[in-house]
């Protein structure tokens, strides 16, 4: 679920990213692209977006205002996204830590009562 909403995230992003940019002097006719096929238009839109969780993208904001607020905004927003991932990441790790943490007290636990009461290896 938590995918999903990432790539619904960079999608709605990069297609308001172009849309912003699909302007009189925005990024799209800076690179000009406006007469590219779609898919190519698509995923330059969809390179920057996804190039927002880092922080990092050769294609930045022109002299635009709207594009400017609009690339500081999806670049917040993308950051408080990567940050809830790595919690989750960390968290799923942490859980994976504990049950296998777990299991080896259970281990000594068992091996501790098998010699306290003189049970052989062979029985066990």
């Amino acid at each position: 679920a938590f995918l999903c909403g990432v790539a619904f995230w960079l999608h709605t992003c990069g297609c308001m990213w172009f849309a912003i940019g699909d302007v009189e002097a925005g990024w799209v006719e800076q690179l000009g692209i406006q007469e590219a096929p779609f898919l190519n238009r698509y995923f330059v839109a969809m390179h920057w977006s996804v190039t927002q969780l880092q922080g990092n993208s050769e294609l930045g904001p022109g002299e635009n205002l709207a594009e400017r607020a609009y690339a500081v905004i999806a670049t917040f927003v993308s950051v408080v996204i990567l940050a809830v991932f790595e919690s989750k990441l960390t968290t799923v790790m942490h859980s994976l830590s504990e049950i296998r943490n777990k299991r080896a007290q259970q281990m000594r636990d068992m091996c501790a009562f098998l010699n306290q009461h003189g049970i052989s290896a062979e029985l066990s």
